[in-house]
């Protein structure tokens, strides 16, 4: 199978209990791209995540204790070494391929937020979906709607310098990152992604929004307190939107 990058990349599968699928999306991700640094950011899963990952040849696996995605992430990020860093999520929730697609078409020094087509996800997980894209809206003014989905791709430098100072350990360090880098003047964009598998999202409960609403303001004080967001710089504006359009021309035109 011939890869469709070509750049100097790190992968970073953040993993919670996901010893059955780890080992097939990190397969998965080195059939794409064969040449990549791939990283397993195990967030103390009390399944055997970390040894099946261990046995899995060129997978470097980074553990920590249970403390969230963001955590697991931070850790995932200082073990990287490439150029460009993204992560997915370790469960196979986004298929690989569409994955390596996107990064076929990354502009260097941007920063790329998958974003998941909504068809086939409960309404439940939609509703939220849409408050929490609608707050992050009116509280951080990002030029992309949705910044959770499970698939980043960032310079890899600026992210080591700035992954230690985002202070979210949960899911909502995928927001902290993107705002940071919005507000340094990072060209930010989105690129849609189809489920690979749309039905086998878990219930959020009550006091799970309860919490992600007071991190929420935690992030936002800790970001939009300390200075306002910058616009991107023009130059590299440009190219992040030709890298849209060409995923966009590949697509049909899907958004």
């Amino acid at each position: 199978m011939r890869s469709l990058y070509e750049g100097d990349v790190s992968v970073i599968l953040p993993a919670w209990n996901e010893a059955q699928h780890i080992a097939d999306t990190a397969q998965a991700i080195r059939a794409w791209l064969p040449v990549a640094e791939i990283v397993v950011a195990d967030d103390g899963s009390e399944d055997e995540t970390a040894d099946v990952a261990g046995n899995l040849p060129g997978v470097k696996v980074v553990t920590g204790p249970h403390c969230g995605k963001g955590a697991a992430l931070r850790r995932g990020i200082a073990a990287t070494t490439g150029s460009t860093v993204a992560w997915l999520d370790a469960d196979g929730d986004i298929d690989p391929c569409e994955f390596a697609q996107l990064l076929s078409a990354y502009q260097a020094g941007s920063v790329l937020c998958g974003t998941k087509v909504q068809g086939g996800r409960p309404v439940g997980r939609r509703v939220v979906s849409l408050v929490l894209a609608l707050a992050v809206l009116m509280a951080f003014s990002l030029p992309v709607l949705d910044t959770q989905t499970g698939l980043k791709i960032l310079p890899g430098e600026w992210v080591r310098r700035a992954a230690p100072q985002v202070g979210a350990d949960g899911f909502l360090f995928d927001l902290e990152i993107v705002a940071r880098a919005h507000r340094e003047g990072l060209p930010i964009w989105a690129a849609p992604v189809r489920l690979a598998s749309p039905h086998r999202n878990g219930r959020i409960g009550l006091r799970a929004v309860l919490a992600s609403s007071v991190e929420l303001a935690r992030v936002w004080t800790r970001v939009v307190l300390s200075g306002r967001s910058e616009p991107a710089v023009a130059m590299h504006s440009g190219s992040a939107r030709s890298g849209r359009e060409e995923i966009l021309a590949q697509r049909g035109g899907e958004l």
